[in-house]
């Protein structure tokens, strides 16, 4: 499980002093309450308090399917939740839009209460940028800036085709780049209105955006980001989330040979038709593994690999999983 954080600079609307303590007024800031397990992208509404408010963002977490919305593998990429179970997606630039338009996704959540006039407020949100998954068909190719948090009095919906507000309270003012850990994105500001409610993302358009090609060999033009411990307090101290959950495999088959040339061995499976899913130690998916019925040994047909390590998951009976670092030999 991988959780280091860095720091960025962020732009924050500053307007004045104010003092006090209180709670996270985000409900489920670390998304770990759902009312319904994921199954598949687009269900955000499935996390509790939180909704998609520009296209349609993704709701991700360990009980989710892992070749969608799973926690850490999932349809766009291989990320760890910085605490408990669950995280959000969406993405956030584009470069290859296709028409006048900036693709965006916002995700949003009413607070538990209103912000109050002339009060400082500190808010800190985690994101981690993915470029590869099991689902993408190819690498993500950008980075962009301007990640951040959008207070409003009333609810933030828009449509692909409107335009971005052009300003934020919080945002970052230099390109995310890591897509190993978690960036924290902090800032204060003063409430000049009740707000109520928060969104998350990229409000600005292209031209104010600055980006990064992370991925030259990328086919899609898209930065799409993972979001996770959003916290809006009087107090920073308040922003406290759950320990993360290290997934602890419920069988411990052995693997063999290793190094190994070609196809894998694995024993120690229950019986049941498996799928092995193989990645790289930067969680890039690589390739898919054969299916097959196990009878105590099985052999994994795996794709041609260059020398060194991976990480292979198994996926079969029972939803169970395991992952195990495997050393490839020449191909």
């Amino acid at each position: 499980m991988r959780t280091w954080l860095h720091s960025v600079l962020v732009g924050a609307l500053m307007l004045g002093a104010g003092q006090g303590s209180g709670q996270n007024l985000v409900p489920n800031g670390s998304f770990e309450e759902y009312t319904i397990c994921p199954t598949a992208l687009d269900q955000m509404e499935r996390a509790v308090g939180w909704s998609s408010r520009r296209g349609s963002c993704d709701y991700y977490n360990v009980c989710g399917h892992p070749d969608t919305c799973g926690v850490p593998f999932n349809w766009f990429g291989f990320q760890g939740a910085r605490s408990g179970t669950g995280y959000a997606g969406g993405y956030c630039f584009s470069t290859d839009d296709g028409t006048p338009l900036d693709l965006r996704e916002c995700m949003g959540v009413e607070l538990t209460s209103a912000l109050i006039v002339g009060q400082t407020y500190h808010i800190r949100l985690h994101t981690s940028l993915t470029t590869q998954g099991s689902g993408t068909n190819g690498a993500l190719a950008f980075a962009c800036d301007h990640l951040g948090a959008l207070f409003t009095v009333g609810s933030y919906y828009s449509t692909q085709f409107d335009d971005l507000p052009g300003y934020a309270q919080v945002f970052t003012t230099s390109v995310v780049t890591d897509s190993t850990g978690w960036t924290e994105v902090a800032g204060t500001f003063v409430a000049d209105s009740a707000y109520a409610f928060l969104t998350l993302g990229n409000f600005f358009n292209d031209a104010a955006t600055a980006w990064d090609s992370i991925e030259p060999t990328g086919t899609h033009g898209y930065a799409y980001y993972y979001f996770d411990d959003v916290c809006v307090a009087l107090d920073p101290s308040d922003c406290t989330w759950p320990s993360s959950i290290t997934l602890v495999p419920t069988i411990e088959p052995v693997v063999f040979p290793l190094p190994f040339v070609g196809d894998l061995f694995v024993a120690g499976l229950p019986d049941g038709q498996w799928t092995f899913l193989l990645f790289d130690t930067n969680g890039k998916f690589t390739g898919t593994g054969s299916n097959i019925s196990s009878n105590q040994l099985v052999r994994c047909s795996l794709p041609a690999l260059r020398p060194g390590t991976y990480l292979i998951e198994a996926h079969g009976p029972e939803r169970q999983r395991w992952r195990k670092v495997i050393q490839a030999g020449e191909p």
